[in-house]
């Protein structure tokens, strides 16, 4: 449609491949009209030359996987745009594991939309937590987490840095979050984490645990290179993620009896105890579920 109203035409290239029924669809546009400064600006909603909607360029992005603007020849105008959507027919989503997952969320007192989110999804044997916590508080906070949440939720096959990359992008027209995440796989004994802004992130096991935050910034004004950490992940392992909306001055030692409830009796007590009055919170925990066989196959 861009090329049309804007370049009086041009041509559109699809290519479909397949390999081992993981298949991947590939859309190249190029035409000779008067080009984009910036994918970035272009895919932010509400952004139009013409008077439409503005939202073409936006909704590609938080469809497919990867959007690209393409070099244009030396002497040549116009625009140049690749993006690629994949479909892996192999994977298998479950709604069980050997691991209890609990989540407790509300919006800051007073409001009526959550500016928190989150994401859990298992694929074959792994488990993806997500939580999201949008800028501020209210209906703009709702709008960049949830835009956010979509597009994890849409993704979930991406590797983690190109999830992260495509959160940025996705969330260009809103306030902007910042984003905690953690792929567990329990045949494999590892977890993997990776995070952008205040979102908290505790791990108790067997070895030696952490607590920490990661970088400063927030997705929706570009980022770097997300930093991903790797550990290991025993059977009766704890991970707890939670948004700056539930106080840090907390410790598991404080009550003992909070570790033997279900994650989703320890998310609630949790958030009841540490909830702040003046923010969204969220706290989402993974440990072992009861009678979980953890039993290597």
């Amino acid at each position: 449609m861009n090329m049309v109203l804007h370049a009086e035409g041009g041509i559109l290239s699809i290519r479909v491949k397949c390999e081992l029924m993981d298949w991947e669809i590939e859309f190249t546009a190029k035409d000779n009209g008067p080009g984009l400064r910036s994918i970035d600006e272009a895919i932010a909603d509400g952004l139009s030359s013409r008077g439409g909607l503005g939202i073409g360029l936006g909704t590609l992005n938080r469809f497919m996987d990867s959007l690209d603007l393409l070099p244009v020849p030396e002497g040549q105008s116009g625009t140049r745009i690749r993006c690629t959507r994949k479909l892996k027919k192999r994977e298998r989503y479950a709604v069980s594991g050997p691991l209890d997952v609990g989540v407790a969320s509300r919006p800051c007192p007073g409001f009526n939309l959550n500016g928190d989110s989150y994401v859990v999804r298992i694929i074959d044997n792994r488990l993806m937590v997500c939580v999201i916590d949008g800028l501020g508080h209210g209906q703009f906070a709702h709008k960049a987490a949830s835009a956010a949440q979509k597009y994890v939720e849409d993704h979930v096959h991406l590797e983690i840095e190109a999830l992260f990359k495509g959160v940025d992008r996705s969330c260009r027209a809103t306030r902007g979050v910042v984003m905690a995440l953690a792929l567990i796989d329990w045949e494999r004994n590892s977890i993997s984490l990776a995070g952008v802004g205040n979102i908290e992130v505790r791990y108790r096991g067997s070895n030696p645990g952490f607590s920490y935050v990661f970088k400063r910034g927030f997705l929706g004004a570009g980022v770097g290179r997300v930093s991903i950490s790797e550990h290991v992940w025993e059977a009766n392992d704890l991970l707890i993620m939670h948004s700056d909306g539930i106080s840090s001055k907390w410790s598991l030692e404080d009550d003992p009896t909070i570790s033997l409830l279900s994650a989703k009796q320890m998310a609630l007590a949790l958030l009841r105890n540490y909830g702040r009055d003046n923010d969204d919170a969220t706290i989402l925990i993974v440990k072992k579920a009861d009678g979980a066989d953890t039993t290597k196959r």
